[in-house]
């Protein structure tokens, strides 16, 4: 994957028993204003705190560390940092490798120019009959994508600086796309390496 320099990529890593080998979701972030890599961490927490991200995942799946890397690639500095975020969904954890998918979306077309997420510890009773989501659960993720993806760029609730997110991929091009929908999935994703060995 390519960072070109002004760009960053953040690595929010979960652990807890609702995922017993972790989890991690991963996107890339515009850094306009040259923060540092422990002041975008800080950003995107408060801008998930601000969003409810903490909404999605149930009890025993907790956000406790954030990884960012800033570009370029050879030169760019990261560090790891700790994060206290609590999963609150309702109901208990089920299969670990379950996942809400979420599509990023960008103006440009191409796989190149899409991403998604899998966001861990979706609970066991927001699973229906074929893999379907529960409905009520899929509207408040999508409010809480929403609203975390409008944080991000500094224009929604807390009063940080925007870190946009963009995506990154092998061979992007000087300026990654910026995602401007973060599009909840109606059917469960799994992600086998998230099981335990």
């Amino acid at each position: 994957m390519e960072i070109p320099e002004g760009y960053a990529h953040v690595v929010m890593k979960f652990t807890g028993a609702a995922v017993p080998s972790g989890a991690a979701v991963t996107f890339g972030v515009g850094n306009p204003t040259d923060q540092n890599p422990g002041e975008v961490a800080a950003i995107v927490e408060e801008c998930a705190q601000d969003a409810s991200m903490g909404e999605l995942c149930v009890a025993n799946c907790d956000l406790s560390s954030i990884l960012v890397k800033l570009g370029p690639n050879d030169s760019g500095a990261f560090g790891e940092f700790p994060a206290l975020e609590s999963g609150v969904a309702s109901g208990a954890a089920g299969y670990a490798g379950a996942a809400t998918l979420i599509r990023k979306n960008t103006n440009l077309g191409g796989r190149r120019n899409t991403g998604r997420l899998f966001w861990p510890g979706l609970g066991e009773n927001q699973i229906l009959e074929g893999g379907a989501i529960d409905s009520a659960y899929k509207a408040a993720a999508q409010a809480a994508c929403d609203q975390f993806l409008l944080n991000l760029t500094g224009a929604g609730g807390p009063d940080t600086d925007p870190v946009p997110m963009v995506i990154l991929h092998t061979g992007s091009s000087a300026q990654p796309p910026e995602v401007l929908t973060l599009a909840v999935q109606s059917r469960a994703a799994t992600q086998r390496r998230r099981q335990r060995r």
